[in-house]
Parts: structure tokens; sequence; C-alpha cells
């Protein structure tokens, strides 16, 4: 029996080693789980944390700007006819940034009585860009 268990506890590490981690699929992007995380973070923040909010919102931007990249790169190597759909959903994906940057800025200058509503419509388009990404992500499997 003792010389089972060795054998057995290698295919155990292998088998854990090639399986994806509890709560995420195979090939998940690491920063998706980053952005996640970090929006888990700070969503809840009130006024008297707003320079982190808005600094968190602007690190979840830059993060958002290199998946683009890396879509952009994926784009390069795709065949028309599989692109039309990954154009579509990126453009959407575009729009969306745009959005989040708007309502950035807007937060950044907004006084304690606007916050509130300033903070619900950043976390509205933070929102959009993780589903339009989604999207992408999906157009470029299927």
């Amino acid at each position: 029996m003792k010389r089972l268990r060795f054998p057995l506890f290698c295919l155990a590490a292998m088998i854990t080693a090639a399986l994806p981690s509890f709560g995420q699929t195979a090939g998940a992007d690491p920063k998706t789980a980053a952005n996640t995380s970090l929006w888990d973070t700070i969503k809840d923040y009130p006024y008297d944390k707003h320079a982190e909010f808005v600094a968190g919102l602007n690190r979840l931007a830059a993060n958002l700007d290199s998946q683009i990249k890396a879509l952009d790169a994926k784009r390069a190597g795709m065949t028309d006819s599989a692109a039309k759909d990954w154009d579509f959903a990126m453009s959407d994906l575009r729009d969306a940034r745009a959005d989040l940057s708007i309502k950035i800025d807007a937060l950044a200058k907004a006084s304690s009585e606007k916050w509130p509503d300033a903070k619900d419509k950043a976390a509205t388009a933070w929102k959009r860009t993780q589903d339009d990404y989604d999207k992408v992500i999906l157009s470029t499997t299927t």
C-alpha cells in the first residue's frame, strides 16, 4: 500500500495543477480576476475616500487598456469572416471605455453632494466595460 501512495500523490498533484483555480475558467485572464478583486475593494468607498476610489478606478481603466491592446493583437491574426462579430463587440467595448473615462473625470470633480450619483454612474460605466469585454471574448471563441 505504501508503494501506491506516492504515485497517487503525484497523479493528484498533476491533476490539481492542470485544473483551473476554483471560481475561474481555464485560460481566464488574470487581469480580469485582479480587476474584480480591486472593484470589490473600492466599490463601497464613501466620499471621504473619493481620492482612493478615483485612483482605483483609474487603475482598473489602465488594466482595461492593456486588455484592449491584447485583444487588438489577437484580432490581427483573425480571418475576415471570424472578425465580423469581434469588430462589432470591440466597437461596443471601445465606446464603453470612452464613457468610463468621462465618468471618471466627472467623479473626480464631484462634490460630496454629487458623489453618490457620480459614483453610481461610474459604477454603471465600469460594469458596462466588463460586460462588453466578456462579449468580445465570447465573439473570439464562438
